[in-house]
């Protein structure tokens, strides 16, 4: 895996568990955190009402990830899967803040994220680049796109079928 030396940060995106009053708590800290540093945040709309006291700006999560520096995920892996299904025209540092139940890709626990993001905001980190994949399914003559940080497991359906599987690696 890759290693790159992060830069400075003056704009973060955020995303943040549904319906976690947890997440949402904390993310109203770091967004203070990001306004005295100033730092320009971004989060999804949904979150408007949530985190309206904020200075944050409200944006489609799917335009978050080209208008910021780093990606900051607040919650467990799931939250974390679900923001990096919209990283993949963009290629952006995420860290992931532990608040969920499962923390195998959130790696930074809550008690030392503010530490963490302040070395961030001037460049002292270091982030590793993963590697992703792609996917299509075609049902029904209709083309689903895919992309995943992990893996894409096929299951079978409920009707036994035949069903053809091509790979390619790049």
């Amino acid at each position: 895996m890759l290693e790159k030396k992060g830069s400075k940060v003056k704009s973060v995106g955020i995303f943040l568990k549904d319906n976690d009053s947890k997440a949402v708590e904390f993310a109203i800290n770091v967004c203070a955190f990001f306004d005295e540093h100033q730092v320009k945040v971004y989060c999804p709309s949904n979150f408007k009402r949530d985190l309206r006291k904020t200075n944050s700006h409200f944006v489609k999560p799917e335009n978050i990830p080209s208008l910021v520096d780093l990606i900051l995920v607040l919650g467990g892996d799931g939250t974390f899967l679900h923001a990096a299904g919209y990283m993949s025209q963009v290629s952006k540092p995420m860290i992931g803040i532990h608040i969920g139940y499962l923390g195998f890709l959130t790696e930074v626990q809550a008690d030392e994220a503010l530490n963490y993001l302040r070395d961030c905001i001037d460049g002292n980190y270091v982030y590793k680049m993963r590697s992703t994949l792609s996917g299509e399914v075609i049902r029904s003559g209709k083309k689903i796109e895919i992309f995943a940080l992990n893996d894409i497991v096929i299951t079978k359906s409920a009707s036994k079928r035949i069903i053809e599987v091509e790979m390619k690696y790049n």
